[in-house]
């Protein structure tokens, strides 16, 4: 077998993704999860093996080595789809064998996590930032005008319902107790841009391991739920206004791997929020419309099509909106017709979707225990 993957995730449609744009241009994964599994993604008809991650570091090295041991790939490449498993391959990357390949910022990507850094490093290249300020959880008054989004300093410190948005001092002093409770040393503090005409936009690439960074295209986040973009379209186009800058941020944090940045655009301009040094969840869209940035990474040549604009959508959470009245059902069905890609459902790959609820089960063995 000349190349394998590992896939190591959280049981999300980001794992997911990673595994279908490998195995669609003939790479199989191994697949490595931290908790239980909602979805059984492991029955993808790409997924070669599965088992539980590792809890220990060491643990996660000696499990790598024993997948070469078992498979003997020509190569075997890594693809962390989590800030938690980011952070681990970060950390071992320089102790692995010759012939494996992950993302990683040569041992400084938990400093580089640090959103504040972020937000002087990506000034530093020539992009425009909210204001933004550090604060601890003694501070008494909030440091920028309202409204304002709080947010903890690293992904890995908290949940994405720990980001708040606060319009007042009242909903600002209840976010910070909370935020004291949780155990919160500290938190980021943005002025919050948002009006009729601001909308949330993705700007994904790759950051090859000779120094060139390939960016295609963006993503134009039309709904989003629970901090999780659930419908948006894909763009081929670029943005020339501040392409160079993003590939000059990410050249200084020395990031090799697939990337995604996320922006406002307000008033007319573009404002760098933060980078995700993985792939987005959403990245599977690119595949489809034609630009498979795993594979790109991996190293693997592959026959694309010329890159076609996409709408995609996370269809499991995106139905909450409906249900939820945040949009009528026409405009969901209308969505629905429109939709050219499923980050769950996937007619090439429909098995991980093929199962009964747990809840229909939990009732059939009740009923079984009854007889």
């Amino acid at each position: 077998m000349d190349i394998i993957s590992i896939v190591i995730g959280i049981g999300s449609y980001n794992d997911l993704g990673l595994i279908r744009s490998l195995g669609e241009v003939g790479v199989k994964s191994i697949y490595l999860y931290s908790q239980h599994l909602v979805v059984p993604i492991y029955k993808s008809k790409y997924v070669l093996d599965h088992k539980m991650l590792p809890t220990q570091v060491s643990s996660i090295k000696a499990e790598i080595c024993h997948i070469l041991d078992s498979y003997s790939p020509k190569k075997l490449v890594v693809f962390p789809a989590s800030d938690d498993a980011v952070l681990v391959m970060d950390q071992i990357w320089a102790t692995l064998p010759k012939n494996v390949f992950t993302s990683h910022a040569h041992g400084i990507i938990e400093e580089l996590m640090d959103k504040s850094l972020m937000d002087r490093m990506a000034k530093d290249a020539g992009l425009l930032t909210p204001m933004t300020k550090l604060v601890d959880m003694s501070s008494c008054s909030c440091p920028i005008d309202f409204p304002i989004i709080i947010k903890p300093v690293k992904s890995i410190d908290g949940n994405k319902s720990d980001i708040r948005v606060c319009y007042d001092k009242d909903s600002y002093n209840c976010a910070i107790d909370d935020y004291k409770k949780k155990g919160y040393k500290s938190a980021l503090i943005q002025q919050y841009l948002k009006n009729d005409s601001s909308r949330e936009i993705g700007i994904t690439g790759v950051s090859m391991s000779n120094g060139e960074i390939v960016i295609h295209g963006y993503i134009d986040k039309i709904r989003n739920r629970s901090n999780i973009n659930n419908f948006g379209i894909y763009n081929p186009n670029d943005n020339p206004d501040c392409l160079k800058s993003i590939a000059s941020y990410i050249k200084t944090t020395g990031y090799v791997g697939v990337f995604d940045t996320d922006f406002i655009e307000f008033n007319g301009k573009l404002y760098f929020i933060e980078c995700n040094f993985r792939n987005g969840a959403y990245g599977y869209c690119t595949t489809r419309a034609g630009v498979n940035m795993p594979a790109m990474f991996a190293g693997i040549a592959y026959t694309s099509r010329k890159p076609r604009r996409v709408v995609f959508m996370e269809e499991r959470t995106d139905l909450l909106n409906m249900l939820h009245k945040s949009i009528s059902v026409y405009q969901w069905i209308k969505d629905i017709l429109r939709t050219d890609v499923f980050l769950w459902n996937n007619l090439r790959d429909p098995r991980p979707m093929l199962r009964i609820p747990e809840s229909i089960k939990r009732l059939f063995r009740i009923k079984k225990s009854i007889m």
